[in-house]
């Protein structure tokens, strides 16, 4: 006696599901073999992109350092910096200078102090000298005489201020006010502060304690980083100068 018609009906459509799954199965086995390895070559690529100083949490990618140069001797260290006007960029040149005046040992036990005004410098730079504006740049220049003192100028590309006309911050009807407390910052922190080339530099000047200098004394100067490069395809007008700044202007 033969099945019945139902039964064979549902036999037909088992093998048909099951020979579609199979067919299913073994199309997807053969993609995943041709694209793992394109799938090896975006991880790889990932990887080393990761791997990469300028991708590293502390200096991501829209925040890379256009150059910092560097020139010694046994008692000097110039540092020649230039960045972008972006906030981003700040930490990652900020924390280099430190770094190379802290071996310098130029003005040692003071580095943060130094670090607190170059921060706000450079803040200024970027924010209200170049207003963010990524055509432009801002550059350091740093002299450290060890154990004697160190020099700091920062120059914007901005169209400057007049420093006279910053109101005190600490007269009592400005207590509120939102600007002037950086100049007051840099000026606590530094012995001498002024501002030059119609507001467009800041000229920052810190002793070294007698400590520091009694230490120098005894130890050599050997940095460890003779010269370090970034990329840099920007030109500027005018290179900032070595020399001593000029008479101080209060404000």
């Amino acid at each position: 006696m033969s099945e019945p018609p139902t039964v064979s009906l549902q036999a037909a459509l088992s093998s048909c599901i099951a020979l579609l799954l199979s067919i299913i199965w073994l199309e997807f086995c053969s993609i995943a073999l041709l694209a793992r390895p394109l799938l090896r070559f975006i991880v790889r690529k990932d990887k080393d992109a990761l791997e990469r100083p300028e991708y590293s949490v502390s200096n991501p990618p829209n925040s890379r350092i256009e150059s910092v140069r560097t020139r010694q001797s046994e008692s000097l260290l110039e540092i020649e910096a230039l960045m972008p006007s972006d906030v981003k960029a700040i930490s990652p040149l900020l924390d280099r200078v430190i770094r190379l005046i802290e071996e310098s040992r130029c003005v040692a036990g003071e580095e943060p102090a130094v670090e607190l005004a170059l921060r706000e410098a450079l803040n200024n730079a970027v924010v209200h000298g170049n207003r963010l504006d990524p055509g432009k740049l801002v550059q350091v220049y740093c002299r450290c005489e060890l154990g004697k003192e160190l020099s700091l100028i920062v120059r914007d590309q901005g169209t400057g201020f007049d420093p006279k006309g910053i109101p005190d911050p600490l007269a009592l009807e400005n207590l509120q006010a939102e600007h002037g407390r950086g100049i007051l910052l840099m000026r606590s922190q530094m012995d001498e502060v002024s501002f030059e080339r119609g507001g467009t530099e800041v000229h920052m000047h810190k002793t070294a304690s007698v400590g520091a200098t009694q230490q120098s004394a005894r130890e050599p100067f050997n940095p460890s980083s003779g010269d370090i490069r970034g990329s840099s395809n920007s030109d500027t007008s005018k290179p900032l100068s070595p020399a001593r700044t000029r008479a101080r202007e209060t404000c």
